[in-house]
């Protein structure tokens, strides 16, 4: 059970870093809209945790 919260856990705090791998990597330009929703989410998230 807590390496499922452990991974959780690094997924939200991860969000923002993969929406910004999405944003600037070349090979990924058809999931740009994916990028910047994920980076937005990602951001609101770390908010609510306090992290920024």
């Amino acid at each position: 059970m807590l390496e499922i919260i452990a991974i959780f856990i690094l997924l939200i705090f991860g969000m923002p870093f993969f929406g910004l791998y999405l944003l600037v990597d070349k090979n990924q330009a058809a999931n740009r809209g994916l990028g910047v929703a994920v980076l937005i989410v990602g951001i609101i998230v770390w908010g609510m945790f306090g992290l920024i």
